[in-house]
């Protein structure tokens, strides 16, 4: 018994530690970014735009008429998730995936950008921190508004959080930075979404509105930053008489 305690405390020291130097490392590089705070609700009316009156509201829309397709056959679907098969996979993606963690490594992205002068990293750090604060808010929202049951019987399942914030955070990475940074971050969002139905969280019309919901919203709050920033991220435009031509400023 007196072992075992022993072996408890240093690992309780050793969390402690590592919770004191997370929280250091993050209350330093968020503070510059704090300061820009300001900017980011002025940014507020671009992100929308860029979200509802363009080609991402024809994405939502499509997410809201499949999600109500799967709605018919979610619980048929649910029958086959009545044990996990991914195992402890489910936690780890299921803690990936929560607010705590995806907002606070944005804002410090976006500190760390400012501490280092790298405007590019500044840039990104604050397009994903206003992806995802968007995201949760319309995502808080409508699961107020539905409040519908999960499968493990809790509530506020629709749409899934996990899936509509991971996807904002890949598309916003593939808007900027293309495929080399999409398809890796678009297969981790695909794949955090997928563990949520095999924890019996979510149904799969749930995380399919969720990956929609994201990924509309990270792709407004992308480009409008995109044309914001053409000296940091290529632009596609089309020159007239010349067909597709990149334009970029160094």
């Amino acid at each position: 018994m007196k072992s075992t305690f022993n072996n408890v405390i240093p690992a309780k020291a050793g969390i402690q530690k590592i919770i004191f130097w997370s929280f250091l490392f993050l209350s330093v590089n968020a503070t510059p970014a704090m300061a820009k705070i300001p900017n980011l609700l002025s940014h507020a009316g671009g992100d929308i735009r860029y979200t509802f009156a363009y080609w991402p509201a024809i994405l939502i829309g499509g997410g809201a008429i499949t999600a109500g397709i799967f709605t018919t056959k979610d619980h048929s679907i649910q029958g086959n998730f009545k044990r996990r098969h991914l195992g402890k996979a489910d936690t780890v993606a299921k803690f990936i995936g929560q607010p705590y963690v995806l907002d606070p490594v944005a804002l410090v992205l976006f500190g760390a950008g400012e501490l280092a002068h790298n405007e590019k990293l500044s840039v990104t750090g604050e397009t994903l921190l206003e992806a995802l604060l968007f995201t949760d808010a319309m995502t808080g929202i409508l699961k107020l508004g539905f409040d519908r049951t999960r499968p493990n019987g809790g509530s506020y399942s629709f749409p899934s959080g996990h899936a509509s914030s991971t996807f904002a955070v890949a598309t916003v990475l593939e808007t900027l930075y293309g495929l080399k940074a999409g398809i890796p971050a678009y297969a981790a969002a695909s794949f955090i979404s997928i563990t949520r139905v095999d924890m019996n969280a979510h149904f799969v019309s749930d995380v399919v509105f969720g990956a929609a919901l994201g990924s509309a919203i990270g792709w407004g709050v992308a480009h409008f930053h995109k044309l914001k920033n053409p000296n940091l991220f290529i632009v596609p435009t089309v020159a007239e008489g010349k067909g597709l031509s990149i334009v970029g400023m160094f």
